[in-house]
């Protein structure tokens, strides 16, 4: 209650999304009892109280018990639903020597980033759960070569293109390289002037060369058939819109590890595979 009184933010650190992903990082940590209690007293003061703190905040780590991303969006959707959570932070897990997880794989950052990237589309694009579920894999995880609007979009192609000089602002803001920032300053913009070319677009803020393919105006109109070959990977084959499963993950390691897994998206700090591989130096031990 002092601190509440004192401080303008408080945090109490989940950690893991669940009791049960809780119960493989500490023996010592009663997740509902020192955890989830907590956090609804600290609500329920925020909420009482005029002063002091405003909200509350918390970090998940992210890889440390084998959670899914699935786990922590649920968590996540929760955490900013019922407590009122002003942030959640996610932070890839790192091992630390002669600790009992040293052995323990690193999470690659890039699953991080993807996590915080479904946390914006949740509180500031107006995605509602259904349409953010599309971005998982049937293991629940997140790809992290492609940016998970740009996977969920791809999955609800009929939608597009949009014509950027009618679509509401929340149509804008579903669109793979409208920001909150783009989609505000198109919809001002049109009130005195079509949008007739892309720069005019990319003077907004548009990302043109992911939204090039969901948009049309006068003299720009691209073609269902476009849309449907357009690769969301980079090297990946053409035409596919849904985000793999773990199989690929394997295929990934199968193409870099002769390389030592240099450039492999699995892999984090030291040479550690992201996707739970052996390395080749682990192989040759």
């Amino acid at each position: 209650d002092a601190a509440q009184r004192l401080g303008t933010r408080l945090s109490v650190n989940m950690e893991a999304p669940t009791a049960e992903h809780m119960a493989k990082l500490s023996r010592m940590k009663q997740f509902e009892e020192g955890i989830v209690e907590p956090m609804r007293r600290i609500r329920e003061g925020v909420l009482a109280a005029y002063g002091g703190a405003v909200g509350q905040a918390t970090q998940l780590v992210v890889g440390a018990a084998d959670e899914t991303d699935a786990d922590i969006f649920g968590r996540m959707r929760q955490l900013y639903g019922e407590m009122g959570l002003k942030r959640v932070y996610y932070s890839a897990f790192r091992p630390i020597k002669h600790t009992p997880l040293e052995e323990h794989p690193a999470t690659p950052k890039a699953r991080e980033h993807r996590l915080y990237q479904m946390d914006w589309l949740s509180r500031f694009y107006g995605f509602e759960e259904d349409d953010l579920r599309m971005a998982f894999d049937g293991a629940g995880f997140l790809d992290h070569r492609a940016d998970p609007k740009l996977i969920i979009a791809g999955q609800q192609i009929e939608r597009f293109p949009i014509d950027v000089n009618h679509a509401d602002e929340g149509t804008l803001l579903r669109t793979p390289g409208i920001g909150p920032l783009a989609a505000s300053r198109i919809v001002r913009h049109r009130r005195e002037h079509r949008v007739n070319h892309w720069r005019d677009l990319q003077s907004m803020g548009v990302v043109w060369k992911r939204a090039r393919h969901f948009v049309r105006f006068p003299g720009h109109k691209p073609e269902l058939a476009a849309q449907g070959m357009l690769s969301l990977f980079g090297g990946a084959e053409a035409g596919r819109a849904t985000a793999p499963g773990r199989e690929d993950a394997a295929s990934l390691h199968e193409r870099y590890a002769p390389n030592g897994c240099a450039g492999c998206p699995l892999s984090g700090p030291a040479a550690t595979c992201g996707g739970g591989y052996p390395t080749p130096t682990a192989q040759a031990a």
